[in-house]
């Protein structure tokens, strides 16, 4: 893995989920990741967008929680099939 910039903190903004809530994310840029370094980094809350990487860290909050669905197992119900 090549890191191109180090983990920073964004700053502090108003959450676009929650009311009363604020946010704010880690970020870092990479690229040349092994398949391993990839997993391991979505595995620990890792966000991927290009060489962007981030993540929640939030000062007040810890109600996001990113999760990962295998989209190759999704079984679509009738109505999200509808939809």
């Amino acid at each position: 893995m090549y890191i191109i910039e180090d983990i920073r903190y964004s700053s502090v903004g108003t959450c676009p989920y929650l009311p009363d809530e604020v946010c704010r994310h880690e970020v870092f840029s990479a690229h040349c990741l092994t398949h391993d370094e990839l997993e391991q980094l979505l595995a620990k809350g890792w966000r991927k967008f290009g060489q962007l990487f981030f993540r929640n860290a939030c000062p007040t909050c810890r109600k996001c929680i990113p999760i990962r669905m295998p989209v190759k197992d999704f079984q679509p119900t009738r109505s999200q099939r509808r939809v």
